[in-house]
């Protein structure tokens, strides 16, 4: 996807991850689960768990 940047793995690679990836930093899973962040033009929306939630972050960003 143009213009799209995904970023992802287990929480004990985000300390290297974040070394060559800066926009990881400071994201953590919330309540030991996979969690999704939808950022634009370096703002980012509340962090999400559940697919319905991150799916409408996504439609958003999309406009």
């Amino acid at each position: 996807l143009p213009s799209r940047a995904i970023a992802g793995g287990p929480q004990s690679a985000m300390g290297s991850l974040a070394e060559t990836v800066a926009f990881v930093r400071d994201k953590v899973p919330q309540g030991d689960r996979p969690t999704a962040y939808v950022c634009r033009h370096g703002r980012c929306e509340l962090p999400v768990t559940d697919a319905p939630a991150f799916a409408a972050q996504l439609g958003r960003a999309a406009r």
